[in-house]
């Protein structure tokens, strides 16, 4: 069973109260329970910021994030009107519905108007339980509904709490109180499970010192008697203060009053000035205003006394608290109270001060008494665990019964004539040249039983039904539009020709059940100006990289990406003619598409008759083979045309009967056959009438009725061919792989030339095959296909998909624009970006937001941003297909604090033909934001928003390169130690970090250790290897100036280099003294410096270009092209790498992929990539007369270099480290 637990009363009136602790435990408890039965997830309101931060990191320390569900409310408005909580009830219950649970526990139901919180029941067909406080407002209304608006709210709850399928309530007092009342009007069953604390005495064992501190901060300097009170009449605070007032002055000298309460001044100088008369009352008397948890457990921890006055409470949460730290108790003898402390505590008359001086001062000095009253407390408050109110709820809720139909059966057909609906049907009709106007044409012949039908015109052709005697009304679109909540049901069908191009606006401002004849629609979405951003929408970069790329597009010219998401996504429901359409929409959209489409076998009924017999009969005896739609090569007309050349052209006549689909196909196709010498025996009939149509049905032989592929579209035709009596041959694809073998001839999958030629050969010679396959096939239509009976399902489905989508978003939105309830523009903008940041109502698959910042403000070609590129193509590319999921790179600005579709810059980096749009991400449950780029400052000014979408369910990752700034921060500029403290302070809030190196891992772990220990619990940490691949794409172009005098040297086998940035900590200066070194004792060996110039190199610099040996055995090569540098890679004799710190090396990995030889210094992170690659040195020490000494010795083990041998090389190429990341991403 999903059970939704609504934590609402944790955020609203109950917040910080009670309410608010009883909601948690009980939502931990039964988490804890681990019950098989219980399937737990959690809605709390994002809107109430810092309630909602609170309860997000309380759930997660029990609970994963994917369980944890938040919704957002319009933030402008009146918070009391109806139509703001219209606004919010809808965005709530469009979250609800995402989860879909099987029942929902409402925490809170009585809460009062004016704040953001939006509890109560939802349409859905799920099963309410409420927790019940207590019902001291309904019995004292003088007191608690003084408001008219408060009682009518108040009163709206109690029906709602009447109508619960189950009621828990905390204590057998509020059971009783509910019984009392409400005994004869409720259907719900109402059954105690308690109330607990989790609150202990372990709080005695703290250091004197923290004790002293807090005493000393509430200026408690002596033995005291606690209360926990409120400015409510019922907790009859004065009684208290009376009897306190009444004790002697040595007692009261010996012990102070503590009142922990949040009240208002005034009222507390109200209650005081009734003891003006007694001037050290007030030096006796504590208020302390509102305390934290910790120091209200101090408190509890160390009274001498604690006193609870209450005449009115549904359980009393601070007695069992008080209880629970071994407190002696005196409580009133009202409500809820006794029952709960039983005889471990004093009680007295709540209304009498007396009673409760008397009983105060016989207490406190009476230690003996007071210590075995402590003991009871404890004994007694160990009865109340929250694994038994948990226990408890659990039975009660697994006692219930799952189904709740409440008159939600589906309307029967025999009963539609008492109601008749309207029914608004937009298709294609007559005389329009498309399969689906006579398919329209002849269904609503058939639905016209169930609906008045009101066909909506989106042509200027004038619709000429099939059965004239039916009834239907003729409308115009702006009819339609104007009338459209006139109309009870809305039916659409969509195919693929340009016929239905209008109702894509239609659909998505008047929802209604879709019908697809296909599932792909690529060819009607082709015809939109908008399609090349509607397939980015609905499928990422992958698909318009992979069908629209020059480099990607034409290695699989076979991949195809459905553009049917906006039907899927806005249609009350869909309707499909096969098993295999069903699956391709789950094949792409997910498995909970199901839940919303249904499937309805093809309406045809046999239409064998005398004349068609007489015609099969006539034309000359001759063998007519048939095929039958568009001419293209989905059809495999050309492959037909083969096999037919190959095996009966002599004895039989070939027809293609339909137009030219693809024009181009059809020219290639018609031209074969003049070519072939056969086309006397070929028939191109292009569109043909009615008539006509049925003529060639009469006089077909064998029907061939083949597919290369299928989007899930159902063959009219083919049914036809059934109908008809003409024995078909097809192939196995699409909804073709479940017919029966024994009513079609069927051809495996991508049948032979010659196994197609051996079927026709086969079926033209053997007449008894032929009739069985007609008689079966008649049969298999006439059981599965009846007219009738589909016209039934028809109804059937569209009566359910609108009964069981009331709660529709498209529908709900719909109504509430029709009924005026946004009264100005930013109240509807706000309304629609708090439904979006609460859940997109999308079957769009999962998305990966890749974050490109910093590349996109500049590339400048830094190794980052060497793998961000390769990264983020690998990522398009590897995602291809049905089963990859959406990719989408995304950036900031220092001014907006969201982030956009870096369409533009994708449009570039892919080589795409059409500019993508740059609009505000919409993520939504479920997918991953991934922090590819490195942007130190504007991550951290993100931080709100990415910790909003991480309470929304958005997986937040960063991928860490190194965090040399904050290990190392003497090689870098001031300022940037900051910078990237706030940076790791903020992306270690979130689920994971994707470090490059084990030793960057092992850093960040050090870090948090110090820092933010407590995170290191909840984070994932995690390592990846990069590829190390220069790819052809990827590659910059051009030559240096030194180009010549460096191919001299490495034809030398004397040419050694170092590639990285100039700065600090790369060591250019320490090589830079080794190499003079060298060159003073007669070494001739060259060093060339690639890199950029970095940061406080100026110095550095000079040296460089001053040193004697510049541009004779020293080069430095500041803008060196990719290019260049794979030559050097593969020429040069060796790589040096004099790094003092580093996160990785992208230098040392991309020179193995030609098996150079590297010399480097031995750190950590240059001896993990060591591990991996085998042509590393290492060298230790830091005096360039030691580093001389082992380069000289290491250059003397080099042999010459033969670059076509790349020895020892290895290469990781960015697709297999991007499908390994990806896998760590989603794990």
């Amino acid at each position: 069973m999903k059970v939704l637990v609504d934590l609402q009363g944790a955020q609203g009136f109950g917040s910080g109260r009670g309410i608010g602790r009883y909601s948690l435990e009980l939502s931990r408890a039964l988490f804890e329970l681990n019950s098989k039965e219980l399937d737990l997830f959690f809605l709390i309101n994002l809107s109430a910021t810092e309630s909602s931060n609170f309860v997000i990191n309380y759930l997660r320390e029990f609970c994963p994030q994917e369980k944890i569900n938040g919704f957002f409310v319009p933030e402008v408005g009146d918070f009391e009107s109806i139509a703001w909580r219209q606004q919010a009830k809808l965005i709530r219950s469009a979250k609800v519905e995402e989860v879909s649970p099987d029942l929902i526990i409402l925490t809170s139901l009585f809460e009062p108007i004016g704040t953001m919180v939006v509890s109560g029941f939802d349409e859905f067909r799920c099963q309410y339980v409420v927790v019940l406080y207590d019902l001291i407002p309904y019995e004292d209304p003088n007191t608690y509904l003084e408001k008219e608006n408060d009682r009518r709210n108040y009163e709206k709850a109690i029906q709602q709490l009447l109508k619960s399928d189950l009621i828990l309530s905390i204590s057998d007092y509020t059971t009783n109180t509910f019984l009392k009342n409400f005994r004869e009007k409720s259907i719900a069953p109402i059954t105690t499970i308690g109330a607990a604390t989790k609150k202990s005495e372990l709080l005695k064992t703290l250091p004197d010192e923290w004790r002293f501190n807090l005493l000393n901060k509430f200026s408690i300097n002596r033995d005291y008697i606690l209360t926990i009170s409120g400015q409510d009449k019922r907790k009859n605070l004065k009684t208290l203060l009376v009897a306190y007032s009444n004790l002697s002055g040595k007692e009261r000298a010996k012990t102070q009053l503590v009142v922990v309460c949040n009240m208002e001044s005034s009222v507390e100088n109200t209650l005081m000035d009734s003891f003006a008369f007694d001037p050290e009352f007030k030096r006796d008397i504590i208020f302390t205003g509102p305390v934290n948890e910790e120091q209200l457990d101090l408190l509890y921890a160390n009274c001498k006394l604690f006193v609870f006055p209450s005449t009115k409470e549904g359980f009393g949460l601070p007695v069992l608290e008080a209880m629970a730290f071994g407190c002696p108790c005196v409580v009133s003898n009202s409500t809820s109270l006794p029952e709960l402390v039983g005889d471990s505590a004093l009680k007295f008359d709540a209304m009498d001060s007396l009673d409760l001086g008397r009983k105060i001062s016989e207490l406190i000095c009476d230690s003996s008494r007071l210590r075995a009253m402590s003991a009871s407390s404890l004994e007694r408050s160990k009865k109340y665990s929250w694994s038994n109110v948990a226990a408890k709820a659990s039975k009660a809720i697994l006692g219930l019964s799952l189904t709740r139909e409440k008159n939600l059966a589906p309307q029967k057909s025999e009963e539609c004539v008492a109601g008749r609906k309207k029914l608004a049907y937009i298709s294609p009709l007559p005389p329009e040249k498309t399969g689906i106007s006579k398919y329209s044409s002849e269904l609503i012949s058939l639905l016209s039983e169930f609906y008045d039908i009101f066909c909506v015109s989106t042509s200027n052709l004038s619709a000429s039904l099939a059965d004239s005697r039916v009834k239907y009304s003729l409308i115009s679109q702006e009819d339609f539009k104007k009338n459209f909540h006139k109309y009870d049901r809305v039916l659409y069908h969509f195919g693929n020709s340009e016929f239905h191009l209008p109702y894509f606006e239609f659909l998505e401002n008047f929802p209604g059940v879709v019908v697809l004849h296909e599932v792909f629609l690529d060819g009607l979405s082709a015809l939109r100006n908008d399609h090349f951003q509607s397939l980015f929408d609905s499928h990422g970069a992958s698909s318009n990289y992979a069908l629209y790329s020059h480099e990607f597009s034409g290695k699989n010219n076979l991949i195809r990406y459905p553009c049917s998401l906006e039907q899927v996504d806005q249609s009350l429901g869909l309707i499909v003619h096969s098993r295999f359409a069903k699956e391709l929409l789950i094949k792409w959209y997910g498995w909970e598409v199901s839940r919303k489409c249904k499937i309805i076998p093809f309406p045809k009924e046999s239409e064998i008759g005398d004349v068609a017999i007489k015609n099969q009969e006539s034309h000359d005896n001759d063998i007519v083979i048939c095929s039958f739609g568009y001419l293209g090569s989905g059809k495999m007309n050309l492959f037909l045309f083969d096999a037919w050349s190959y095996s009966i052209f002599n004895r039989s006549k070939l027809v293609f009967v339909g137009p030219s689909g693809d024009e181009g196909y059809a020219e290639e196709l018609k031209k074969k056959v003049n070519e072939s010498g056969k086309s006397d025996r070929v028939i191109f009939t292009g569109w043909v009438s009615e008539e006509d149509y049925k003529y060639w049905l009469g006089v077909a032989t064998v029907g061939v009725q083949l597919r290369a592929y299928s989007r899930g579209e159902t063959s009219a035709s083919l049914f036809d061919c059934f109908a008809n009596g003409v024995p078909v041959i097809v192939n196995s694809q699409g909804d073709m792989i479940d017919f029966p073998e024994d009513i079609v001839y069927k051809l495996k999958g991508d049948p032979s030339i010659s196994e197609l030629a051996a079927a026709l050969e086969l079926l033209t010679d053997n007449s008894d095959l032929r009739s069985n396959l007609k008689a079966n096939a008649v049969k298999y239509i006439t059981n599965r296909h009846l007219p009738e009976n589909c016209a039934k399902k028809y109804f059937s489905a569209i009566e359910n998909f609108y009964l069981h989508n009331h709660h529709n978003l498209p529908l709900r939105i719909s109504h509430l624009n029709n009924s005026n309830i946004f009264q100005t523009e930013n109240e509807l903008d706000c309304f629609i970006n708090a439904l979006l940041r609460t859940c997109l109502p999308s079957f769009r698959t999962k998305t990966i937001y890749i974050d490109v910042s910093e590349i996109i403000r500049g590339d400048i070609r830094t190794g980052i941003q060497r793998v961000v590129r390769n990264m983020l193509r690998a990522f398009a590319e590897n995602n291809i297909g049905y089963n990859g999921l959406r990719i989408e790179p995304v950036y900031t600005t220092q001014n907006a604090n969201q982030y956009f579709c870096a369409g533009a810059f994708l449009t570039r980096f892919l080589g795409l033909p059409h500019m993508l749009n740059e609009r505000p991400i919409e993520p939504k449950t479920g997918d991953i934001f991934l922090g590819l780029d490195l942007q130190p400052i504007l991550t951290p000014r993100r931080k709100e928003l990415l910790m909003e979408m991480d309470a929304r369910g958005i997986r937040i990752q960063f991928v860490v390169y190194d965090i040399l700034p904050l290990t190392h921060r003497e090689y870098f500029s001031p300022g940037v130690y900051n910078h990237f403290f706030s940076w790791l302070e903020t992306i270690s809030l979130f689920e994971k970090l994707l470090c490059i190196s084990e030793n960057t891992k092992k850093e960040v772990e050090r870090f948090l250790e110090v820092f933010f220990p407590e995170r290191l619990k909840k984070i994932k940490l995690r390592t990846f290897l990069l590829g190390n691949e220069i790819t052809e794409t990827d590659a910059s172009k051009g030559q240096p100036k030194e180009a010549e005098s460096i191919r001299r040297l490495m034809k030398e086998n004397n040419l050694f280099v170092t590639v990285g940035t100039i700065e600090p900590r790369k060591g250019h200066k320490e090589l830079l003294k080794v190499f003079d070194l060298l060159w003073s004792k007669g070494e001739t060996a060259a060093i060339v410096f690639i890199g950029k110039i970095g940061w406080e190199v100026d110095g550095l610099i000079k040296e460089i270009r001053k040193n004697k040996m510049f541009g004779n055995r020293l080069f430095w090569l500041d803008s060196c092209s990719d290019e260049f540098l794979l030559e050097v890679y593969k020429k040069a004799s060796g790589l040096l790498v004099s790094s003092l710190a580093e996160g990785y090396s992208l230098p040392i990995v991309e020179s193995q992929n030609f098996g150079m030889p590297v010399f480097a210094r031995g750190i950590p992170v240059f001896r993990e990539i060591g591990r991996v690659y085998e042509n590393i040195t290492f060298y230790e020490g830091d005096e360039p007369e030691d580093v001389a000494n082992q380069f000289l010795e290491w250059k003397s083990s080099l042999k010459a270099r033969n670059h076509h041998e790349k020895k020892g090389s290895k290469t990781i190429c960015w697709k297999k480290a991007t499908k390994d990341l990806q896998k760590i991403i989603i794990d």
